[in-house]
């Protein structure tokens, strides 16, 4: 009997040990907590059981907390990771990694990722890495523009293709590609002795230069093919054509500069190949700076066809221009001359045109002038288009005020008066020709006159500011001029894009006067104030992460009714120690501040308000709010309305998306109402005003329920 016994005492200890195996077996598997109970009302235990959360954090390439994302995730569930949204200058996204220099474990952009960790709360650290790219389409990058320009669809899509950077390269546009090249203003040049580009699709290049150093053109503009220059410089710096159009379509317009130094090459040079080659010029300069017979500045063969200008009846013979040492214009196809002014030095051996007589057509009612202009101490011939009844007359110009070496000009009635001159004046910019000296019709090198003519020229203000009577192009400039010590009054005149600092012994009321004050695309603040400074009458307004409005150490502000924006993610008004910040006078503020003051979570979180410690912050009459966070924050003092007397419950008003306010400082309420959509006074319990009551209440804001503390 005491054997059975034992027996089964052994079987049943047997399946004890392995259910209680199987039991922590099951808790492995699943990532079980078994750190969190809670107590019942029958003195059992319950277990609070649930997968671990851990957290991956991007970052661009070192660990810079104002730019990084994250994303969280369940142990146990596989899920992508977010697309790559961060973007480095002339770099391809690679791949993510654990550490900074790519050593660490890698994964691709978007990749599905399951337990990186399995402890609850963990963070997970992902950083960037970059390839190097010189050319891009869209959010792609590459290491060359040959590169790019193969990734172009064949389908006749319109695609651009951007430069980054200068670059030496060669390549071809195939006949199914449409491209639009911009440079961005760099340099193209070969990277082989080939043509730099070989165009047989369509290709537009808007601007940046473009440089044959070979034995090669700059362009080969191939059969069928169509190339439009909008405002790029093309250069050949040896011996062949800056363009070589073999049976394609050729539109030249805008700024466009063509030069080559070729002594036996044309710097354009058209030609038929079964078909027709057709170059239009409607802008800009083609040159040839060689001084030989056998160079010019435009070849026109036969069976090619060249227009100069539009033929709109209207004649502008300031542009294009097209200027050879020796040949301007050597043609034996079609030509058409409508527009613009050819050239060649001023001697036997050389012509504007090589033959006037095959001219194929002009502008009706025009004929061919010839004069001569010196440029650069060579004298050239010119030849440009005249009306038949045009006689001499003398423009008169008034400058009101404006520096001009000559005030009057010799023109001819009945024609466009081609380029005018431009006057110079101190804070102003020229802004063109009219007839009245105040409004009237604007005179422009198109304009036609019949009789001698008086006209005025028109200008815009280029001052921003003015300090005690005298105006400043810039606010930075007028600060300089602002004593020490003294209370002075800074004007805006217009709106205006800048960041500047008020010293510590300045004094300034800045009269926004109704403008708005930016800092777009500065690294700095609107105002870093050290001084005593009060803002009125006007809006401020950021969008850099670097906010509106900080005020230093020592410094006073005082905001007056304005408005302050920030749309970086920063604090609209930032108060440092030992600061004082009054805002009043109807005053509205607002940020989508997110993160934390100063990047360190002991500063609380950013809010449009923030204040350090040691920082004291009164608000009487104004509208804060925060689309993220919270309105204010801070560790400093805050004072929210005036002490004795009727309390108000209208204002001021502090709105936060988290907070009204945040604040584990000195904390004074004694007037407005404070709304936060998680909490509407969240650290610091008040004090409040003497009689007066806290009351916390609910309100209903776009569908949401806000947290509400007024007094009564």
């Amino acid at each position: 009997m005491k054997n059975i016994v034992k027996e089964i005492f052994n079987v049943n200890k047997i399946k004890w040990l392995v259910l209680i195996i199987l039991v922590l077996f099951l808790f492995a598997v699943l990532g079980l907590s078994y750190g969190k109970y809670s107590s019942a009302t029958n003195n059992t235990f319950l277990l609070n059981a649930r997968k671990p959360i851990y957290t991956i954090n991007f970052y661009p390439g070192t660990k810079d907390e104002e730019q990084k994302y994250s994303q969280e995730f369940s142990y146990g569930t596989a899920q992508n990771l977010l697309p790559n949204q961060f973007t480095k200058l002339n770099y391809n996204f690679l791949e993510w990694n654990t550490e900074e220099d790519g050593s660490g474990d890698s994964y691709a952009d978007k990749e599905s990722v399951l337990n990186l960790s399995s402890v609850d709360g963990a963070e997970i650290d992902l950083y960037a890495q970059w390839i190097k790219g010189i050319a891009r389409i869209g959010n792609n990058y590459y290491t060359t523009l040959s590169d790019a320009i193969a990734d172009v669809p064949t389908d006749g899509t319109e695609t651009l293709v951007e430069l980054l950077a200068n670059t030496s390269d060669n390549f071809t546009i195939s006949n199914q590609k449409n491209v639009i090249l911009d440079l961005k203003g760099h340099i193209l040049s070969n990277l082989i002795s080939a043509p730099v580009i070989e165009n047989n699709g369509t290709l537009k290049i808007p601007n940046g230069t473009i440089r044959s150093n070979a034995l090669t053109a700059a362009i080969n503009n191939n059969k069928n093919s169509v190339l439009e220059i909008s405002g790029a410089s093309i250069y050949a710096t040896n011996t062949k054509q800056a363009l070589y159009n073999k049976g394609g379509q050729v539109t030249i317009s805008g700024n466009t500069y063509l030069s080559s130094t070729s002594t036996n090459r044309y710097t354009l040079h058209n030609l038929s190949d079964g078909v027709a080659g057709r170059v239009t010029i409607l802008g800009g300069t083609i040159e040839c700076l060689a001084d030989n017979t056998s160079a010019g500045a435009v070849l026109n063969e036969s069976g090619a066809i060249l227009t100069i200008g539009n033929k709109d009846g209207n004649v502008d013979t300031s542009t294009p221009v097209i200027q050879g040492l020796k040949n301007g214009v050597n043609n034996s196809g079609t030509l058409n001359f409508y527009d613009g002014r050819v050239r060649a030095k001023n001697e036997s051996n050389a012509h504007p045109f090589n033959n006037e007589n095959n001219i194929t057509d002009k502008e009706t009612d025009y004929l061919l002038e010839h004069s001569t202009v010196s440029i650069g101490g060579v004298e050239f011939e010119e030849v440009y288009l005249l009306h038949e009844d045009a006689e001499q007359i003398i423009i008169t110009l008034i400058t009101d005020g404006g520096t001009l070496d000559n005030t009057t000009i010799p023109r001819y009635s009945n024609h466009p008066l081609g380029s005018l001159p431009e006057p110079t004046k101190y804070l102003f910019a020229f802004d063109g020709w009219y007839d009245a000296p105040v409004g009237g019709n604007e005179i422009t090198s198109a304009t036609i006159l019949t009789d001698d003519t008086t006209i005025y020229a028109h200008w815009i203000s280029k001052a921003h500011v003015e300090v005690n009577g005298v105006q400043y192009e810039t606010i930075a400039e007028a600060m300089r001029h602002v004593p020490d010590n003294e209370t002075v009054t800074l004007t805006l005149l217009q709106d205006t894009n800048e960041a500047f600092k008020i010293s510590r012994d300045q004094n300034v009321v800045i009269n926004l006067n109704g403008f708005v004050l930016t800092n777009d695309g500065y690294n700095e603040p609107i105002i870093n104030n050290f001084g005593h400074v009060t803002t009125i009458n006007g809006r401020m307004e950021t969008h850099t992460q670097k906010g509106a409005i900080d005020n230093k150490a020592g410094g006073t502000l005082i905001v007056d009714g304005a408005e302050i924006y920030s749309y970086g993610g920063r604090q609209a008004l930032f108060n440092e120690a030992g600061s004082y910040m009054e805002i009043k006078g109807g005053s509205y503020l607002y940020s989508n501040a997110a993160g934390y003051a100063l990047d360190k979570p002991e500063n609380l979180e950013r809010a449009t308000v923030n204040n350090l410690a040691g920082g004291t912050v009164v608000i009487l009459d104004a509208t804060i709010e925060c689309s993220v966070q919270s309105a204010v924050a801070g560790r400093g003092s805050f004072t929210i309305g005036t002490a004795g007397g009727s309390v108000s419950t209208s204002n001021p008003v502090l709105i936060g998306m988290r907070d009204g306010i945040h604040t584990t400082g000195n904390f004074e309420f004694y007037d407005g109402i404070i709304k936060g959509l998680q909490n509407s006074i969240n650290g610091t319990t008040p004090t409040i005003e003497s009689g007066a009551t806290l009351v916390n209440d609910t309100e209903i804001i776009d569908g949401d329920e806000y947290q509400v503390s007024y007094l009564q």
